[in-house]
């Protein structure tokens, strides 16, 4: 099972860049980027289903950043796979920062809604009728997102051995604080029917393979997950 999983997820990681890539285009094709320029505005719906693809596109990123990392050397530590990937073109982008280019920087670990947000608190009470949503939005928001994937995928190496040193400079038998960049249950955007199915596959059997990865600093029985 250990080996079959491994050869499906190494054909998966060199496919996930490309396939990424083509929904990367097709998402700006849907907003009318062109060159890289957005339009003044984006319509509400066109944001919605940019968003619709955009989420789950940056959780499959995110798992393909912990999984490139897993086979880094660190401090003398030995790789998981033989696997060897180019070193990243243009300038580096470090977790936290801005590349020297002002590129965005793409948020590794992701957002973990509280209890509140999920059980919903008080809010206070409104008074008057409420608006409905602007129908014309400013492009900035959803803009930063997109460079920020485009980014992360180019300087995939760099993200990857960040992560990985990360991990080995923190003391043995210490539980980090937040270790695992993906949150537990579903990925984000994962549940829409508008995912495409091979973006849905390809999340899974990345979270199934991380599942498998030690604790830092653990034995290699200790699994990183335990759901």
């Amino acid at each position: 099972m250990s080996e079959a999983l491994n050869h499906h997820v190494s054909i998966a990681m060199e496919r996930a860049v490309p396939r990424l890539l083509a929904l990367l285009a097709d998402i700006c094709a849907m907003l009318h980027i062109i060159g890289g320029r957005a339009p003044s505005y984006f319509t509400r719906q066109a944001r919605v289903k940019a968003l619709r693809l955009l989420r789950p596109a940056e959780a499959l990123m995110r798992r393909l950043i912990v999984l490139m990392a897993d086979e880094i050397e660190v401090e003398g530590q030995k790789t998981r796979s033989s696997r060897r990937r180019p070193a990243p073109h243009g300038e580096p982008v470090e977790p936290g920062g801005q590349s020297g280019s002002g590129t965005p920087t793409f948020q590794l670990f992701e957002h973990i809604p509280s209890l509140a947000s999920v059980f919903g608190a008080p809010t206070p009470e409104k008074f008057g009728p409420s608006l409905p949503p602007p129908e014309l939005i400013e492009p900035d928001a959803l803009m930063r997102r997109i460079n920020a994937l485009a980014g992360a995928i180019e300087h995939r190496d760099t993200l990857a051995r960040a992560h990985a040193r990360r991990l080995a400079r923190w003391p043995k038998n210490v539980r980090l604080p937040r270790w695992d960049p993906c949150r537990p249950g579903r990925p984000p955007g994962l549940r829409s029917r508008h995912v495409p199915p091979w973006l849905v596959d390809m999340v899974q059997l990345f979270m199934m393979k991380i599942r498998r990865l030690p604790l830092p600093g653990a034995p290699p029985d200790q699994a990183l997950h335990t759901v």
